[in-house]
């Protein structure tokens, strides 16, 4: 079933710890960039995250923070505030994550359905 549907590639879903927020890669601008939704209404909002190229959105174990590699291959931090509702605070450059393999192609958004056997 598919979470988010869009003409575009969408991959690399990483659901928030509580369960409510979903971060993922969209390349709908023309470049990859991590975009966060309500989860499972994914309709509901969407906020840009990444300033530029992102890949590889990972949520912090509290969820008050979300990562991803930029375009140079930095890893940068973005404080997120989740209650009552979502919103951006500071983000920053951590350090150069450039020499590190990547993941950038993890699996899309649309899982694949199951069947049963007769």
């Amino acid at each position: 079933m598919p979470v988010v549907a869009t003409p575009f590639t969408e991959m690399s879903p990483a659901v928030s710890p509580d369960g409510r927020w979903l971060a993922y890669v969209s390349n709908e601008t023309g470049e990859d960039a991590i975009y966060v939704v309500p989860f499972p209404n994914t309709s509901a909002g969407k906020w840009a995250i990444s300033t530029g190229v992102g890949t590889e959105p990972l949520w912090s174990h509290r969820g008050n923070e979300l990562f991803y590699r930029d375009g140079s291959g930095n890893l940068v931090v973005v404080e997120v505030n989740t209650n009552p509702r979502f919103s951006l605070d500071r983000s920053a450059a951590l350090f150069s994550a450039a020499g590190f393999t990547s993941f950038r192609f993890t699996p899309s958004m649309r899982w694949p359905q199951t069947t049963s056997a007769s």
